[in-house]
């Protein structure tokens, strides 16, 4: 089975961020994530 790819666009940095997963397993990863990404508040 082929990934599931969704990619997010990044203004402020001019950057695309891509949330690759296995729609069986519901497993995934991010790719290229944004250098100003706070995990706290989600943006």
């Amino acid at each position: 089975m082929a990934p599931a790819i969704r990619p997010f666009f990044d203004e402020p940095t001019n950057t695309v961020s891509y949330l690759v997963w296995d729609p069986a397993t519901k497993r995934g990863a991010v790719i290229d994530p944004v250098l100003d990404w706070d995990n706290r508040s989600g943006t």
